[in-house]
């Protein structure tokens, strides 16, 4: 009995290695985009939460009560010039992420 696979029977051979293959590579493809797009959400979610966070920080830094203590001091005030511009910087560099992970 031969048991060496026909030409024929190897051309099929071939065709289903390439099909496995190539439902295992869009399987594998659609995962890594799966993925990526829930971790887009995910920081997108905390950058939303650190922007409430920072919104609530400069509410409070606004009130009169504040504002009072802090002109009474020179430290103070040059803290707060620190911290208002720290603010700033967080709020710009997280619209920036967003934008860039929009643009992916």
């Amino acid at each position: 009995m031969n048991t060496q696979p026909t030409q024929k029977g190897k051309k099929q051979q071939s065709k289903n290695i390439i099909l496995i293959t190539s439902i295992l590579s869009a399987i594998l493809i659609t995962g890594c985009q799966t993925a990526a797009a829930n971790q887009n959400r995910q920081v997108l979610h905390v950058l939303s939460e650190q922007e409430a966070l920072l919104e609530s920080v400069e509410t409070e830094r606004s009130q009169t009560k504040v504002k009072t203590q802090v002109a009474k001091s020179e430290t103070l005030t040059k803290a707060e010039l620190h911290l208002a511009a720290a603010l700033n910087a967080l709020k710009q560099s997280n619209q920036a992420i967003k934008e860039a992970l929009k643009n992916d």
